[in-house]
């Protein structure tokens, strides 16, 4: 998994202050400042009060998130947490990573870490 949000609900609060919240609900969207995302409405609706990380839980394989350091849509210490509450989950982090993996030397480093698990996965 790449930068995963399992608890939306804790990432609503990452995103806006109470003050932020109930004017993207009047405007239906979210302006990120200074981080160039706009987040629409239905994305609030649909996971504000939504934490998926009891299905990590229900997966019976290993599981690697693979997290940038420099994530500031997602913060790192979710995937942390993850990983210390879940024995079958890893979790890489990758110095000059951003949420979206831009840099192609990063996109190589995060396609051979992913292909790196796959293949422990098939042993």
């Amino acid at each position: 998994m790449w930068a995963p949000a399992f608890n939306q609900k804790d990432l609503m609060r990452y995103w806006a202050t109470r003050k932020q919240m109930k004017k993207w609900k009047r405007e239906g969207f979210l302006y990120r400042r200074g981080k160039g995302k706009i987040i629409g409405i239905d994305y609030l609706k649909e996971n504000k009060n939504k934490d998926y990380s009891s299905l990590v839980l229900q997966i019976g394989t290993p599981i690697l998130i693979i997290h940038g350091k420099k994530d500031e849509t997602v913060p790192m210490k979710f995937s942390r947490k993850i990983a210390r509450e879940n024995k079958n989950v890893e979790m890489i982090a990758l110095t000059g990573a951003d949420h979206n993996f831009e840099d192609y030397y990063i996109q190589k480093k995060l396609i051979g870490e992913t292909i790196n698990q796959i293949k422990k996965c098939l042993k």
